[in-house]
């Protein structure tokens, strides 16, 4: 624990200054800061203007040491993001669109991946699994092939209005879901089975 307290420490003061740049960011109206689950890996996007479209270099890397692993440019409009573990693999969601850039190539894009906006995005600390929660009061699981392309793995469905939270656990073996309706609820990733509710 004492180990873990003190590498986010460290990434909270890391590459890019991350707590520097939040602000900037929401100001630009970027794309949002994404880190991995275990805070090492950040990705952001400071937007500039291109013509008619507004150009974006993304850019990933290490918050601690402060390695910049790639940079690629994004023309198409972003609500969220969520970047892997070791950095390889960035999620852009945009409405009911999801799109996978691999090494900053697009690889996938799914048009219709919720019935409404999505509004959380999250993978796995291993990198092997990202779930989405959506307006349509359903939670997703997908996992992205060796091609970079998503796998729609399992619908969650238990809560009655919008998708708000996800979030794994470090192990992989949880995945907890949080919704509008105020009801957290806890998902085996073996089964899938709703293993508890909480209402908070």
């Amino acid at each position: 624990e004492k180990d873990d307290k003190k590498h986010m420490k460290k990434a909270s003061r890391g590459w890019p200054r991350v707590r520097e740049l939040l602000p900037k960011i929401a100001r630009m109206r970027a794309v949002p800061c994404a880190l991995s689950l275990d805070g090492r890996i950040c990705c952001y996007a400071l937007p500039r203007a291109h013509g008619s479209e507004m150009s974006q270099t993304i850019t990933v890397g290490h918050t601690v040491h402060g390695q910049e692993l790639y940079r690629f440019k994004l023309l198409v409009p972003v609500d969220m993001a969520a970047v892997s573990a070791e950095g390889d693999t960035v999620v852009f969601c945009y409405g009911m669109v999801m799109r996978v850039f691999v090494r900053g190539v697009l690889s996938c894009e799914v048009r219709k991946a919720h019935r409404a906006a999505i509004v959380e995005v999250r993978f796995s600390e291993d990198g092997a699994l990202l779930a989405t929660g959506g307006d349509d009061t359903v939670a997703k699981v997908w996992r992205i092939d060796e091609d970079g392309q998503l796998i729609l793995v399992k619908r969650l469905r238990g809560h009655i209005s919008s998708v708000k939270a996800t979030c794994f656990s470090p192990n992989g073996k949880i995945l907890a879901s949080g919704g509008a309706d105020l009801c957290v609820k806890l998902w085996s990733t073996s089964s899938w089975k709703n293993l508890v509710t909480v209402k908070v």
